[in-house]
Order: C-alpha cells, then structure tokens, then sequence
C-alpha cells in the first residue's frame, strides 16, 4: 500500500448549509449592548424574554458554536507525526464532501478487509490524535478510516463548521467505503463523536455503533465554568444575569433525542472514573437505547481514549 498518497474521492451532490459567521454571535458581551441584554425591564415591555423559545434557541446557538470555535482551534495544535510502525499500513488521502471542501482520512486495511469501522473522534482533537487505537485494531478483521471534520486539523477555515456539515463528512466517508465496494461499516465515536455518530446512525443505515465515554450534553463544561468564574467571565456573567441560560447547557448536545428511536444495533463503553461525563448519566442514557447490544462499564480510567478502553474495543469487534 502505498504511503501518504493524497487522492480527491466521493464526490458527494448535497450542498450543506452553513451557519452564518460566529463572528456575527457576540464574542465581547457587554451586558447593557447587545441580545444578551439583562436590565431592569420597561415600564410597559412588549416582550418577556424569560421562557422565551426564541431566547432559549439563541442561547442554545452561542453555546454550540463556541463550542465548535473552541474545539476547531484546539483541533490544530497537536497534530501528530505519524506512528513509524502504523505509517507502512496507512493510506493517507481527502474525501471530497462538498463542491469546494474535502477532508483529511486515513484509511488503514493492512487485511484487506471486507468491512470497516469509521472512527469520529472527540473535541479538540483531530485525526492524528488515536493513533494508538488505529495499530490496535489492526488485530481485529476491520478496516479503519479515520476522519477529521470540517474545520479541524489541516483544514482551517475562516467559516463556523455546522453540525448537518460535519453529518454530511461522515455520510461522504461512507460514500468512500461504497465506491470502494465496502457495505458492511460501523461507527465508533469517542466523546463528541460518539453523539455525531448516534445523531448520524438514526438517519443512515450503519451496521452497528459503539458509543465510547459518551457525551450527553454540555453539563461537564457548566460544572467547568461555574468552578472557575474568574476563568470564565463572561460565560459566568452570562449565567448570573440571564434567566434560564444555565439550563441550556443541558439542552446542547443532548444525545438522547438521537438515541431514543434509533435501531442502530448500539455498544456504549465507558469508565467508572470519567471526570467529565459522569457514570450515573451514562447509565440511565443506556437504558434508553433501543437496540442496546453491551453496556461494558470500565472500573478505571478517565476521559481520554486510554489502554482499557482500546482493548475493550478491540475485544468487542473481534466478536462482530
């Protein structure tokens, strides 16, 4: 196979729809200037914010796509040179997924395999981060592609990457697999990507999905701010003075409206430990799985793609 080749594949035909520039979401808040205004109410109000859906969308929409400003940028400092003994077995190469994007993918098959797993990974990462997970499962009888997003990694762009564009990434690697005569594909997401890839899966026919250290809402990032208000000024201000912005971290990234009509055969893996997503609220999302095939509830580990975690995927993939 041949090393760090580029090619331009999939052309996918669908025209994906951006938000408009997160420029245009406030980045300074001055409380007394702009939406997220939080004052002494007019003497005869023609509109009550508090409750408002248009308010709550709002909100909803300035945490989102911080979170995706954060999260590209972080994306694009650790990149990885690649692994010396992963690299012979590595096709390094862009998929098209628009009429001007393409993403960075590796495709690793050192089998030549028959079906694959297309790996989503988490926040601030990109597809250089899990390297350590792709030499793993070449043990297993899958092909890997890795994807990146939109956005992350290599590709900057001065544009706010949207979610139904990052759907549209996964939906273009699958593509890929197609044209390559590949049908039998799965997902595996850690964090993040695993509710891309529960929110994908519930509108694509995927073989089965595993869902590791599931992220099921915003809340680990809340705990985050209200711990470190001098860190985090502006978020704090935003929570103490408008009602009803702090619910809305729970309302951002809430996997379980993805989840609760999927039949996607599901595997979720998670760590008792975790720091960020909480076992409590991993076990009740489990139960609202419709296909749930295995629940393996690690006793060590944090957040991150460690040992444990790549063995239990290893484990569970030989048995698919």
């Amino acid at each position: 196979m041949e090393v760090n080749k580029i090619q331009t594949v999939g052309l996918v035909t669908y025209r994906p729809q951006r938000l408009k520039n997160i420029s245009e979401i406030p980045r300074q808040h001055n409380l007394s200037s702009d939406c997220f205004v939080y004052s002494k109410p007019a003497a005869n109000p023609q509109i009550n914010f508090t409750g408002s859906n248009a308010l709550k969308n709002l909100i909803i929409k300035y945490l989102k796509n911080k979170s995706y400003e954060n999260s590209m940028l972080g994306s694009r400092r650790p990149y990885l040179s690649i692994d010396p003994e992963l690299a012979p077995m590595l096709n390094r190469l862009e998929i098209k997924v628009g009429k001007n994007d393409t993403i960075e993918a590796f495709d690793i098959n050192p089998k030549n395999s028959n079906k694959y797993i297309i790996y989503l990974h988490g926040f601030s990462q990109n597809v250089t981060s899990n390297q350590p997970l792709y030499k793993a499962l070449t043990q297993t009888d899958f092909g890997v592609l890795a994807i990146d997003y939109r956005g992350y990694g290599k590709y900057k762009t001065k544009e706010q990457t949207t979610e139904t564009e990052i759907m549209h990434d996964v939906q273009a690697a699958a593509k890929y697999l197609n044209n390559k005569g590949i049908n039998n594909i799965g997902l595996v997401g850690h964090s993040f990507g695993s509710y891309i890839a529960a929110k994908t899966s519930n509108l694509n026919n995927f073989k089965f999905q595993v869902l590791v250290s599931p992220m099921l809402s915003l809340e680990f990032w809340l705990k985050n701010v209200l711990k470190n208000p001098k860190k985090y000024k502006i978020e704090y201000a935003l929570i103490k003075y408008i009602p009803g912005f702090k619910e809305q971290y729970y309302k951002v990234f809430e996997i379980d409206k993805h989840i609760t009509e999927n039949s996607t055969p599901t595997y979720v893996i998670h760590s008792k430990t975790d720091g960020y997503i909480s076992a409590q609220g991993v076990n009740k999302f489990v139960k609202k799985i419709p296909n749930e095939k295995d629940y393996i509830l690690l006793p060590r580990g944090g957040h991150r793609m460690d040992e444990n975690k790549i063995n239990s995927i290893v484990e569970l993939l030989k048995k698919l």
